[in-house]
């Protein structure tokens, strides 16, 4: 090869270099804008699982409270009140079929 050769190898080597540079450039940016994306994306969702969670916290705190007043509705009824009452209602029953 000739020194003329060289220089035009150079030069179309050097613009291949530089297409491609530019190429990777381009895909960097894409790279750079889809990651901006997914953060938004991500930060999204971060605050919609937080109201979420703050929802599923207000409503363990009611579930605990009604279990709390079921528990005390069951200590203040006693299986001895309960079957009085069914006893009686037998006996009401009875009687309306009797008449």
């Amino acid at each position: 090869m000739n020194k003329v050769q060289l220089i035009e190898l150079g030069k179309t080597t050097l613009a291949d270099q530089e297409t491609q540079i530019e190429n990777l450039l381009d895909t960097v940016g894409h790279i750079g804008n889809l990651g901006k994306t997914i953060g938004n994306e991500l930060e999204t969702d971060i605050q919609i699982m937080g109201r979420i969670e703050e929802g599923t916290d207000k409503n363990v705190v009611k579930m605990t409270k009604t279990q709390q007043k079921l528990n005390n509705f069951l200590k203040k009824t006693s299986n001895c009140c309960l079957l009085t009452i069914v006893a009686v209602e037998i006996l009401i029953f009875v009687l309306l079929l009797t008449l």
